[in-house]
């Protein structure tokens, strides 16, 4: 086991390895949709990296899977984060969706919902090889041909979000919920 001299976290080889094939994914295949490196891929700083990425994608359970379901990353302004929970969505729908899984982007209201969502279309569609199985929908989702799983905008609505578990929910503006 490795620990990181920075955090607590203890990480394994294979929990290492998975946390770099996130972050390779993302470096090689996630174009940035707007400035100020609008068509260049994300590539994570540092902090991001040693903070975000590694503890969540890194650290293991014993069985092997990922020790945090729930993760919640608070950041100020202009830190990247729809930015980086996009690029996440979309790693999450391209390499580990579950067969015909609806994954969401919930905001207090649609238009909040679709800046994450709408940046996750474009880097879906920014790359070649994403392009070829990751497909917009008619209603604005976002599609994996291979799998049918789905990741799609909602705008949270307590009345109305009972019976949705969705395997992954990126939510913006958690405080507002």
């Amino acid at each position: 086991m490795a620990k990181s001299s920075r955090n607590r976290h203890r990480y394994s080889e294979d929990g290492i390895r998975r946390a770099k094939m996130v972050r390779a994914f993302c470096e090689t295949r996630v174009v940035l949709p707007e400035a100020p490196r609008p068509g260049m891929h994300l590539e994570f700083e540092e902090w991001a990296w040693e903070n975000m990425i590694l503890p969540v994608f890194g650290t293991l359970r014993r069985d092997g899977r990922r020790q945090y379901k729930r993760v919640l990353w608070g950041l100020p302004r202009w830190h990247n984060k729809s930015t980086t929970a996009a690029a996440i969505g979309i790693e999450e729908l391209a390499l580990h969706s579950i067969p015909q899984a609806i994954s969401r982007v919930v905001a207090t209201s649609l238009g909040q919902a679709d800046v994450i969502h709408g940046k996750a279309r474009t880097m879906a569609s920014g790359d070649d090889l994403l392009r070829r199985f990751l497909k917009p929908t008619r209603v604005g989702s976002i599609r994996n041909t291979e799998t049918q799983a789905i990741l799609s905008a909602i705008a949270h609505n307590a009345d109305t979000a009972q019976g949705f578990h969705p395997p992954l929910a990126l939510i913006d503006e958690l405080h507002v919920h």
